[in-house]
């Protein structure tokens, strides 16, 4: 027996505010109390960018490190179904990470 990890794309919905294109995550999430409150765009192909109202800020650190920090911590949130921050509303949001397995089934 042979079992292969089928996944659908990343969706994300909000309870109150239908499909979302994007999510917010916390950089305190990673970056402690040097990204506390500094929000990034998490998107459903897992890219990652800085939130502009946090842009300001974040143009006087190391962008290309806490990017990238951003992007695994971002990478974990999807594979464990974390919350996340709806954008508009600013509540949080489950990932919905629809995945399922099949089963290939091989005779001899």
């Amino acid at each position: 027996m042979k079992i292969k990890n089928m996944s659908k794309p990343l969706e994300f919905n909000c309870e109150d505010c239908g499909d979302l294109d994007y999510v917010l995550i916390n950089g305190y999430d990673f970056g402690d109390r040097l990204l506390e409150g500094v929000m990034f765009r998490g998107f459903p192909d897992g890219h990652v960018e800085i939130d502009p109202e946090g842009a300001e800020y974040f143009k006087d650190l190391n962008q290309k490190k806490w990017l990238k920090e951003a992007k695994r911590h971002f990478a974990e949130v999807m594979e464990m179904g974390d919350e996340v921050t709806c954008p508009k509303c600013k509540d949080d949001v489950a990932v919905l990470a629809e995945r399922w397995f099949r089963l290939d089934i091989f005779q001899k």
